[in-house]
């Protein structure tokens, strides 16, 4: 079964164009994608509140949208977007999804997507990051 990693967009980015892993610089950011990378999955992805589901290394330019200030039709739309790039790239392939990122990013993932891993569920953001930094192998 391969590995699949979902990792959370950030607030804070540079501004200019710039690949997407290098274009967030929050550390929490940071600390999920060194957590994700520690892993070794087959793939990881960026969950951009922009661009759905993102390629590390794609290049794109500095946005200012979050899930956090939309609404329920809006993240719905977006979810239902992000999961038609999932099958796009995966097809129905038996999958094992990690996802590194807030409840509004993954609420309406979670059931459709099957196999999921929410390892940061649960836990108060200073909780997750502390989490992220003691088991990054």
């Amino acid at each position: 079964m391969k590995k699949v990693v979902l990792v959370t967009c950030a607030a804070k980015k540079r501004s200019g164009h710039h690949a997407a892993r290098n274009l967030y610089i929050g550390p929490f950011y940071r600390a999920c994608m060194e957590y994700a990378e520690s892993l070794k999955p087959d793939s990881i992805f960026i969950l951009s509140a922009k661009h759905g589901l993102l390629d590390p290394d794609r290049t794109i330019s500095y946005y200012d949208e979050t899930l956090n200030r939309m609404g329920v039709k809006a993240r719905r739309d977006w979810a239902s977007r992000v999961l038609g790039q999932v099958r796009g790239k995966f097809g129905t392939s038996k999958m094992e999804y990690t996802i590194l990122a807030g409840e509004r990013y993954w609420e309406f993932l979670v059931e459709e997507l099957g196999n999921v891993l929410l390892p940061l569920q649960g836990k108060r953001i200073g909780k997750q990051l502390q989490f992220l930094l003691r088991n990054t192998r």
